[in-house]
Parts: structure tokens; C-alpha cells; sequence
């Protein structure tokens, strides 16, 4: 994979369908209806009680057949930026590409990007979607962390693991 990362080759980037950073946008209404689905009570684990858990700014929707079943359309998918700002712990939040159950507002798949100073890219290669993380090391490394994440369908974000992962610094310099 890396091997087909380095050349492009069967990898393709998906852009989003829509761009945003304005929270308010009409397109991200059916998101922001979550905030009163739990009527005031804390949701269980996997449902989304607001928006601001999954990002505040840079709020990008993509419209993609993640499972892989045209039969049933396309799915679509919520990735957004955190202001590290406003963010008391990272472990209450599900920064990356998250694709919710809007009827249930709860966590279908996720795969997540943990820091705004983590480039986060959603891919296609091999017929399935992932989301490539770059993470700088320290300025005097002058290395990176590449991580390949792929989406999970398990009711917690907590549960994500990578698929694979690599320290790249020879790879930048060549």
C-alpha cells in the first residue's frame, strides 16, 4: 500500500461534496437536530447529543457508497476541524469522518483524524474508502507519521483502530 501511496497508483482522493465553516449552515440542519433528539439527557454510548462534538469549523460532506451497495444509495459522511481552543477533552469529541444515523443520532462508522494539525484525506483504494492521517513530528525530526484508518461500524468511536501505519521521514526526502 505504501508502495501504491508514494506513486498514486489505485488511489484516489474524494473531495467533499459540500464545503463549510459556518456551524449554522442550513446543509448542516439535520446534524444540529440531534442537540434536541435526547431531549436534555446525556445520549447513550454512540449517540450524538450536538454538532460541536464532531468539529467546529472547516465542516466538509461527502456523499460516497461507503458500504459498497448501490441497492441502497450513496451514505454520506461529516468531517470537520477542532478549535483545541474550546476543546476540554479530546476523548468527548469525534473529530475525523464520521457518518451518522440521523433518524437515531447515533455513530454508524467513524474514522478519525485527532488534531487539526493532523492533515486528514479521504481516499478510495481498492474499492474501499479510508481516511490517510499525516501527523508532523517535531520541527527538529523533520519526520511524519502517515496512518491509513479505515471506517468501523461499531455504535463507539472508541473503538477505532488503524489499519496500518508508517514513520516516513525517508519517504519525504526522496
Amino acid at each position: 500500500m505504501l508502495k501504491d501511496l508514494k506513486s498514486g497508483r489505485g488511489v484516489e482522493v474524494i473531495e467533499p461534496t459540500i464545503k463549510t465553516d459556518d456551524p449554522n449552515d442550513p446543509v448542516l440542519d439535520r446534524y444540529r437536530a440531534c442537540e434536541d433528539h435526547w431531549d436534555g439527557r446525556p445520549p447513550p454510548p454512540g449517540g450524538l447529543d450536538s454538532l460541536y462534538r464532531l468539529g467546529h469549523r472547516g465542516f466538509r460532506l461527502y456523499r460516497i457508497d461507503l458500504d459498497r451497495n448501490p441497492a441502497n444509495g450513496v451514505e454520506e459522511l461529516l468531517a470537520a476541524d477542532a478549535d483545541m481552543e474550546r476543546v476540554a477533552s479530546i476523548v468527548d469529541f469525534a473529530i475525523g469522518f464520521s457518518e451518522i444515523d440521523l433518524d437515531e443520532c447515533k455513530f454508524k462508522n467513524f474514522a478519525p483524524v485527532f488534531s487539526p494539525t493532523e492533515l486528514g484525506v479521504l481516499i478510495r483504494y481498492k474499492r474501499y474508502y479510508r481516511v490517510l492521517q499525516l501527523k508532523s513530528a517535531r520541527e527538529e525530526d523533520k519526520a511524519h507519521h502517515l496512518t491509513v484508518w479505515k471506517f468501523t461500524s461499531h455504535n463507539s468511536h472508541h473503538n477505532t483502530v488503524p489499519s496500518c501505519s508508517w514513520h516516513i521521514e525517508s519517504m519525504l526526502q526522496k
